[in-house]
């Protein structure tokens, strides 16, 4: 069972110089199986081991690996819990185009929190002919089927910086970001001549069709780290480590303008003026 996100050179990310970011939320069921995918394109080992994987390991671990040619890398993060989600973020930077990455470098970021950083320099261009599915491996055969669920996917056009995955932990999106090259929330299903499908809320329409894959309404997608209720002081949903706006809502957008609250500026908006927010 799995979802198809179409095709990896689709999204134009087959170029030596091309970096990409892929966000996502997962809870899984369990850490044991047979290298289970969560998202990812067929890597088969060898020459072939070219694409990438978003993956669990059996040591209570989520990992992402990249492969260009007959090298990958791969960077795991620290022990994690079953049955709670997570905030996954792979950045792929090549070339240092974030700026402050150091260029040419894998980054794993849980929650927010940078968790391992590999350098990809061996393994040149990841190319890759298949298609990038969720929740299993699907290519020349079937196999490693994920235990868990997964929601908000996106993929980015672009290296994320930290504050650039800090962000994703408390912004909404509209799906007209810039950079942003594929988004699907999984909030409701639509049907066509190829079946059951997610819609892409980019505006790209990389639909995601369902091959088995359990769609479940409403799964309480929830800012995990908040289980430790020291950790949310103000009550406001987010954690302390990535609290915007510490003793406000900063999920709280009034106006609808994709802004919170406590971040919009009333009245006068040129900072260098004596009445500047007043």
């Amino acid at each position: 069972d799995y979802v198809d996100l179409g095709s990896y050179n689709s999204y134009g990310l087959n170029d030596a110089m091309q970096s990409f970011t892929i966000n996502l939320k997962t809870k899984t069921n369990t850490f044991s199986g047979s290298d289970p995918y969560i998202m990812g394109t067929p890597m088969f080992g060898g020459n072939n081991d070219r694409g990438f994987r978003i993956g669990i390991d059996s040591d209570d671990r989520y990992h992402v690996l990249v492969g260009g040619n007959s090298t990958a890398v791969g960077v795991s993060s620290n022990e994690k819990q079953i049955d709670t989600w997570y905030n996954i973020t792979m950045v792929l930077d090549q070339g240092d185009q974030c700026g402050e990455c150091g260029g040419d470098s894998l980054f794993l970021y849980v929650d927010g929190v940078l968790e391992g950083v590999e350098s990809i320099s061996p393994i040149g261009t990841i190319n890759n002919a298949y298609n990038i599915n969720l929740g299993a491996f699907v290519g020349q055969w079937y196999g490693g089927p994920y235990n868990g669920s997964i929601d908000d996917v996106s993929i980015w056009s672009y290296a994320f910086n930290q504050q650039d995955v800090t962000n994703m932990n408390y912004v909404s999106l509209s799906g007209d970001e810039e950079g942003l090259l594929a988004y699907w929330d999984f909030n409701e299903l639509h049907d066509d001549s190829g079946g059951n499908y997610a819609e892409d809320l980019s505006v790209n329409g990389y639909n995601a069709y369902l091959h088995g894959a359990t769609w479940v309404e409403d799964d309480s997608v929830s800012d995990v780290c908040c289980s430790d209720p020291e950790n949310d002081a103000d009550n406001d949903g987010v954690c302390g480590d990535v609290d915007v706006c510490p003793g406000e809502d900063d999920n709280l957008d009034t106006d609808g303008d994709s802004i919170i609250d406590c971040m919009e500026v009333s009245g006068c908006t040129d900072s260098n003026a004596c009445n500047y927010n007043d």
